[in-house]
């Protein structure tokens, strides 16, 4: 398992940690901010989705970099 790999686990954590938390730090323009499930719940879901899926792609296409 390389460090790319172990980055894309991070980023997966992170959102699945976001979901269960309800907050989710995001950046919004030049600045970031904390998303609450709450208050902004498309949003909110929009980057926990992101993460994760980014974490997914990222560990399956570091697998081909040798």
């Amino acid at each position: 398992m390389n460090l790319l790999q172990f980055a894309g686990i991070g980023l997966s954590v992170y959102g699945v940690i976001g979901v269960l938390t309800s907050k989710i730090y995001a950046k919004s323009g030049m600045t970031a901010r904390y998303v609450y499930r709450n208050e902004e719940p498309i949003s909110f879901w929009t980057v926990c989705a992101c993460y994760i899926g980014v974490g997914i792609l990222i560990y399956f296409a570091s697998e081909n970099i040798r």
